[in-house]
């Protein structure tokens, strides 16, 4: 029985991801995914599932979720899915192995959770909310989708008219759902946009607080650090616990470049307001996109980290592509690789296992001539907002544009 207890680990730990039984997400645009890693959007007859048209109740049983569960179920690997399949070929503990992780082999196979996972569910047990995409950022690896920001220079630099957000997220018949599914709720995430400075992140806690049941639930909610909540700390012992984490990539004037117009003064401000504010059951953590832009100053980043009692965590940047670390010229990762393993003194040790597969990912074949594109677009967006990546980003434009002088030689 060992050895077929064996094999199911091996096809489960491989293969399987527990995400679409348990988890919904709500896109800062409208769609709808099983998690924030899923490619693109649910779709059903070739058409994305859109809240506009299709409320919450109907896209957790919905035709298309259920074929995605069943597609873990057989054994298949859904090519949506290939930001996880690509980092664990690296050796980057993915989103999947870190939610399939604390599963034993029992609980998987057990009887409950096969009778649970072929009926997808009655409901999530974790919900992931963008409830709009209301920002008061333009960030360099973000764009109209997830900023009103950067909807506002689209019509300001190119006449582009663009209409994304997503609105009347909270509706009567998803409110419904929502209390309806609040019993078994464990988990709510709020992303944006910016929800500090979205009312309809205070409706859904407040829907939380009069159900009764906000005792059981934690609330993730992931800010750019520019909005200090008042409303939002006062609420923070009202919940079984709150986790809040900053989307901090760099440090001053690199980091003003990446996160624009925000200021690294102000931030920093608002970061000890919360270190100050936080309770036993807070959890604050810095949560930094690493990308063409700033995995060189990484070990900068590291020192500063040590300063703050707040837990970092690396996330490897896939899209735009031409700004990913894996397409960076080889001369570039050879120097970068050498950089990042010259950091002695760690805050946590679990940065030790997220930088090693940084460098292993980094190290993959990738495509150096997207370089050329990297620049070009980021001369673009300097031109209009007055930037200048050479003055911000020194050492880095140089090796950039090293390697794009021999890729043309």
């Amino acid at each position: 029985m060992g050895w077929l207890l064996d094999v199911a680990k091996s096809q489960i730990t491989s293969r399987f991801c527990p995400m679409p039984f348990t988890n919904f997400v709500l896109s800062s645009y409208g769609t709808y995914r099983p998690c924030c890693e899923y490619e693109g959007g649910l779709e059903e007859r070739g058409e994305q599932l859109q809240l506009s048209t299709t409320g919450f109740h109907e896209a957790w049983n919905s035709k298309a979720l259920r074929d995605l569960r069943l597609k873990f179920l057989s054994g298949i690997k859904p090519k949506e899915c290939w930001k996880c399949w690509r980092e664990e070929a690296a050796g980057i503990k993915s989103l999947r192995q870190a939610v399939l992780e604390p599963f034993s082999i029992k609980d998987v196979l057990s009887f409950k959770n096969f009778v649970n996972i072929a009926t997808g569910f009655r409901s999530p047990r974790s919900l992931n909310l963008g409830l709009s995409n209301l920002c008061n950022l333009k960030c360099r690896i973000c764009g109209p989708l997830s900023s009103t920001m950067w909807e506002k220079e689209y019509l300001e630099k190119d006449g582009l008219v663009l209409d994304n957000q997503s609105k009347n997220t909270l509706n009567d018949a998803n409110c419904k759902t929502l209390k309806e599914w609040l019993p078994n709720l464990d988990r709510i995430e709020v992303l944006g946009g910016e929800p500090l400075m979205n009312k309809e992140f205070y409706k859904l806690l407040d829907i939380c607080l009069a159900s009764g049941y906000a005792k059981n639930l934690t609330i993730h909610c992931n800010s750019n650090g520019t909005v200090f909540s008042k409303r939002f700390v006062e609420l923070f012992d009202e919940f079984k616990s709150v986790s809040l984490y900053f989307s901090i990539d760099d440090l001053g004037d690199r980091f003003t470049f990446q996160r624009y117009p925000a200021k690294w003064e102000s931030v920093e401000k608002n970061l000890r307001k919360y270190e100050r504010a936080r309770k036993s059951t807070t959890e604050l953590g810095i949560v930094a996109t690493v990308s063409l832009f700033n995995v060189f100053y990484v070990p900068e980043f590291i020192e500063w980290i040590s300063s703050h009692s707040i837990k970092p965590t690396f996330h490897i940047l896939h899209a735009p592509d031409y700004f990913s670390i894996v397409n960076l010229p080889d001369a570039c990762k050879k120097y970068v690789t050498e950089r990042l393993k010259s950091i002695d003194d760690w805050p946590y040790s679990d940065n030790r296992e997220e930088i090693q597969g940084m460098i292993q990912f980094m190290n993959m074949p990738g495509n150096p001539n997207s370089v050329r594109e990297a620049l070009a677009e980021i001369e673009n967006i300097d031109k209009h907002r007055g930037n200048s990546f050479h003055r911000t980003f020194p050492e880095m434009a140089e090796l950039l544009h090293s390697a794009y002088i021999r890729l043309d030689l």
